[in-house]
This record gives C-alpha cells, structure tokens and sequence, in this order.
C-alpha cells in the first residue's frame, strides 16, 4: 500500500466519483481507476462498489476511509512540524545561565522570544560558566549565558553585556558619598571577595590591577553570589567590587562608588555562547537578543 494510493482512494471516497476524483489529484481517470483497483487486489477487498452514477464505499472501505484519514491527518501534523523545525520555530531550547543574568535584560529576551515563538519549549537552569562550558559542549544545552574573559575559540559568541565594575561599601565607609574612587586607595582593607576556582582569569586580573596601583586588600570572606556579597558588605564585613548593575539588589544599608577610568580595571563582560554551526532554532534566539540588545 502506497501513501500515493490511500490520497487517490480519499479523492474517490470524498467525491463519490472517479471522474470528479481524477480532477481534484490531477490524473487522468483511468490511472486513477488502475491505481484503486491495484489496491483493492493488495488487500483482497473491494473498496467501492460501481454504481451508473457513481461510487459508494463498502463496509471494508468505509473502515479503511477512516485509517486513510487518520493516516493522511497525522502526515500532515508530521509535515507542519518539521517544517517549524526546520525553520526555528518549533522545538527544545536548554539555555543555561550565570545569576548575574537576571539583572541584566536577559529575562526581557526570554519573554520577547516566548511572545514571538510560543511552539518553543524553553528549558532555563542556573550554573556557574565552567560547568556551562562542559554541557554545551556535550549537548546537554543549546546555549549559555556566561562571563567572558578574553575571545572564547571553542564555540561562537555575542557580547550581550559590557558594564563596569563599582565598589559596594557600608555606609559610613571612609568612601561612602565619595563621587569616584581609586582601587590605589583600598591598600590593606578587608574585602569580599569571590573563590578563584570560580573564575580564575578574573580573579586574577582583578587583584593584578590593585597590585599596579600599589595596594593588596585583604580578603576576609568569600561569597558566591552578589546578594551573598552585598548581604556581608551591608553588615560591615568588608567592601566589595560588583558590577554596577547590582546597585538594584540592595537597600539602603550599602553605598555604590565609581571606580577611576584611570584605574583601567577591567570590565564585566558577559557573552552568549554556543556551538558552531547554530541551528534554526538557536539562532533565532541570538537574532532576539541582538535586536533587543541594539536597542538598549
């Protein structure tokens, strides 16, 4: 049984005619009318019975009318899909992301794309970068919201944000009010500060840059998130650098300084990152977040 023959039997079920039925799938009629009977003998029924003015199905075609509707149905499903797919607007998108994320206008591109593409299944999980780095190498994501720290070889990338860093200090700091600050000025104070494992090339020229302009602070704790680091600066443990946009996380209890252009400290810089070779799918996600991210 050909899927070309259960359309031809279709024609002639819903026409009730071998010549209105040729008409409507484009044949001549008596290829139409070899085509049925080659299938009537395949099964070893007969499908219509011949009238002068027409055809009528017989118990055996009416039974096969329904499984060549539900067959033809479903090919149609089948059809749309793949072509949704095939063009990113059906499908799966695991997307993971750094926490510093949801501050910046990553939920925003989330909500625009979902508007745009309800079909997509979007999977959200939180991780730090070198975890990201492992998953969507081995396809367990899609895409990943990341810091960056210099070109990354490995997979294609978007700068999706550029800010600077700030220093977070309790109020009554020394530096409290002050309209700008220098790193050069924290020579020996107690800092917080994230664990280098974390994300070891930052940290390192993080503290390199102190170290230029001829101060070491002291690092007294560790925190791996900013509410964990702004909760610790609040309470008097000690200043941190957070990236200006953390200045929404926090009360009234810490105050955010700018930090001198002079001091040349490096920027935050997170990325989009995934795979070479994006699918559909994939790279409708970058073309959102580029439109949303030229607009800002």
């Amino acid at each position: 049984m050909e899927l070309r023959q259960l359309k031809y039997f279709l024609a002639v079920a819903e026409e009730a005619s071998f010549t209105r039925a040729a008409e409507r799938v484009h044949i001549a009629q008596p290829p139409l009318s070899r085509q049925i009977k080659n299938l009537e003998e395949e099964l070893g029924v007969r499908l219509f019975v011949r009238e002068r003015h027409g055809v009528s199905l017989t118990a055996e075609g009416k039974y096969l009318l329904g499984v060549a509707e539900e067959v033809l149905h479903k090919l149609d499903i089948a059809k749309t899909s793949l072509e949704g797919m095939r063009e990113g607007r059906i499908g799966r998108l695991a997307i993971g992301f750094i926490p510093a994320a949801t501050q910046s206008q990553f939920p925003q591109v989330i909500k625009r794309f979902k508007d745009k593409y309800p079909e997509i299944t979007i999977e959200l999980a939180e991780f730090n970068s070198r975890n990201m780095r492992h998953l969507l190498h081995d396809g367990s994501l899609d895409i990943a919201l990341v810091r960056s720290c210099g070109m990354d070889r490995e997979f294609e990338s978007f700068p999706f944000l550029r800010e600077p860093y700030v220093l977070a200090v309790p109020r009554g700091h020394a530096l409290d009010g002050r309209g700008m600050a220098s790193l050069g000025e924290l020579d020996g104070e107690p800092m917080v500060f994230f664990e280098r494992s974390g994300h070891p090339g930052i940290y390192d020229e993080i503290l390199g840059t102190f170290s230029r302009l001829g101060a070491t602070p002291e690092i007294v704790q560790n925190a791996r998130t900013k509410q964990t680091t702004l909760a610790l600066v609040a309470a008097g443990v000690g200043f941190a650098l957070v990236p200006a946009m953390s200045s929404r996380l926090c009360g009234h209890e810490v105050s955010f300084v700018p930090i001198d252009p002079a001091d040349n400290l490096m920027e935050v810089r997170i990325s989009l990152i995934w795979k070479q070779g994006a699918s559909p799918l994939v790279a409708n996600f970058i073309d959102e977040a580029k439109k949303l991210s030229q607009r800002s």
